[in-house]
């Protein structure tokens, strides 16, 4: 039945699926042709976003002959574990799926319970947790490296702006920030945006532009919201940096061509999705192999966009 060469019984098939799941046997035909890897997404990733291309593109480059297979965390079974235990376990069986890239976010950790209780070789893309696997673009001490390059010239009143998201990317680089303003012992001006970038992105620097005591410089902790920001200030008649010095997360074509060239954090995200979909098949046949934790390093790329204070 399990190879699909005869018909049976549905009342039998259930009762042979469910011991399928309940044992977590795996037969040995697709154990031979694996040819598989999927990648478990957020909400937020699509074609039409470069971080979400260059992911997509890493992993297919790194999982090279195998296929990927993406689903979308939010499709997923709910965050009940054992839910999520039958899911992967009926989706091996019928897939021949040779492990999983979960793309970290917000709600991966529940995803990852469900996969280490299927017994399902994963790797998250991201910082997971102390006993997984996990491959992580770097996102911290290069935040603090682009802070204190504005401070090297002179800057004090360092503001920052960011997406009001749980996603753990985010967190890092609001936390890279209050580190940073505590340590050097600088006013933190934290400003965020929400669901509608677009009409929040101008109100914020629009308020923040009428204050006495603005920001000289401002780090932006999102690529869109950089692009937002820089056409709002041209839009008022300012420029970048004679009226405000910008530094901006990068990858994103816009920011990459605008002029003057940006200063810019560059993740490798190309680079890190590749590592983690080789990491994945490095793994997926060493149950009892130690994990694999990968810090690839990400960019500052010094432009013209911050300037000295006088």
């Amino acid at each position: 039945m399990l190879n699909g060469t005869q018909s049976v019984d549905a009342g039998l098939a259930r009762r042979v699926l469910a011991a399928v799941e309940e044992l977590g046997y795996l037969p040995n035909s697709m154990k031979r042709h694996e040819r598989t890897i999927a990648l478990v997404v957020p909400t937020t990733f699509t074609a039409r976003a470069e971080w979400s291309a260059s992911i997509l593109d890493g992993v297919i480059d790194g999982a090279a002959p195998y296929h990927v297979s993406i689903l979308r965390m939010d499709r997923l079974p709910g965050s009940a574990r054992d839910a999520g235990k039958g899911f992967w376990r009926h989706f091996v069986l019928h897939m021949g799926v040779r492990g999983v890239v979960v793309v970290h976010e917000a709600r991966s950790p529940g995803v990852c319970s469900s996969l280490r209780a299927a017994g399902v070789p994963f790797v998250v893309f991201g910082r997971g947790a102390e006993d997984d696997h996990w491959v992580w673009c770097e996102n911290y001490q290069v935040v603090k490296e682009a802070l204190e390059h504005a401070y090297s010239l002179g800057h004090r009143r360092i503001g920052y702006l960011g997406r009001k998201s749980p996603q753990p990317d985010h967190v890092d680089r609001r936390e890279a920030y209050r580190s940073f303003v505590r340590e050097r012992g600088l006013p933190g001006d934290e400003m965020e945006f929400g669901d509608e970038p677009a009409l929040a992105v101008e109100h914020v620097v629009d308020r923040m532009l009428a204050r006495p005591d603005r920001p000289t410089a401002l780090f932006v902790a999102d690529a869109q919201g950089g692009v937002l920001v820089l056409n709002r200030i041209r839009d008022l008649g300012l420029s970048v940096p004679g009226d405000l010095s910008i530094i901006s997360m990068g990858h994103n074509p816009v920011l990459s061509a605008w002029r003057p060239r940006l200063t810019l954090v560059v993740r490798r995200l190309h680079e890190g999705a590749k590592r983690a979909a080789q990491t994945l098949l490095a793994v997926a046949g060493e149950p009892e192999v130690e994990p694999v934790q990968v810090v690839v390093p990400s960019d500052l790329i010094v432009g013209e966009s911050v300037a000295p204070v006088t």
